[in-house]
């Protein structure tokens, strides 16, 4: 007799957007905070709402769970005097640098990341005017768990 599973894959995507705002200012500033369990993180889209300032701005946004130490999402892009209208995502691969667009075109996410609670934050090494809204799309791995903006 051969056993017999029965997987429940979840396939609700949520979407979970946060209003423009300005850049984080020589730090590291919680975007999207994950709560009562596990998700999947199927893309993470942000696009340049006002135009970055003309100075060099390395960005990244990087996980950092309730328990353990932060763990990088993507290695920094510089978003030197980055045009409205640009758009930014990851790849999913950690090693990869973020994607910086110009006209609003980047490749989608080719890899989830699947994460524990805590926060998504953004990290910066200079202060720079300009400002960026981000949209998130996720599964939830386990029931309750959800994404908000932080």
């Amino acid at each position: 007799m051969g056993f017999t599973s029965i997987i429940s894959i979840p396939t609700e995507v949520k979407i979970v957007e946060r209003s423009a705002s300005n850049f984080p200012q020589t730090a590291q500033t919680a975007q999207f905070t994950i709560a009562g369990g596990k998700v999947s993180i199927i893309k993470i889209v942000g696009e340049i709402t006002t135009i970055a300032q003309a100075q060099a701005n390395n960005i990244k946004l990087t996980y950092n769970p309730t328990t353990g130490s932060d763990v990088d999402m993507c290695a920094v892009t510089d978003f030197n005097a980055a045009p409205v209208g640009g758009a930014f995502t990851i790849t999913g691969t950690a090693a990869d640098a973020m994607v910086l667009g110009s006209n609003g075109l980047v490749s989608g996410q080719a890899l989830w990341a699947d994460i524990m609670p805590g926060t998504i934050d953004m990290v910066t090494d200079a202060s720079s005017t300009g400002q960026y809204k981000l949209t998130i799309h996720y599964t939830a791995i386990d029931s309750g768990a959800t994404i908000t903006t932080a």
